[in-house]
């Protein structure tokens, strides 16, 4: 059964709005290539410490199999996680 890839879109635009990262709909980009979208955020962030650039690496390096793609062609837990680890990084 898949699942509604918006959804979690949308999510991670209200997260990245919460932050003051973006003022406008943004979920449609997401959902199209979310790790290209998110590039420009998680590099600001790269560059912050030590912690946060060892954070990224990481968080690239997990979702690397998903470069490119759309968000419905993700694993939902993945999905999911991708969120959990953003909200980790960006705390």
């Amino acid at each position: 059964m898949s699942y509604n890839a918006h959804s979690y879109a949308v999510a991670i635009e209200i997260f990245l709005r919460k932050l003051g990262k973006v003022s406008v709909h943004i979920a449609d980009d997401i959902e199209k290539n979310p790790l290209e979208y998110l590039n420009g955020f998680l590099n600001e962030e790269y560059e912050k410490s030590e912690e946060k650039k060892q954070l990224v690496v990481g968080f690239d390096d997990k979702y690397k199999k998903y470069k490119g793609k759309k968000l419905g062609e993700w694993e939902e837990q993945d999905v999911i996680q991708m969120i959990k680890d953003l909200r980790g990084i960006f705390k």
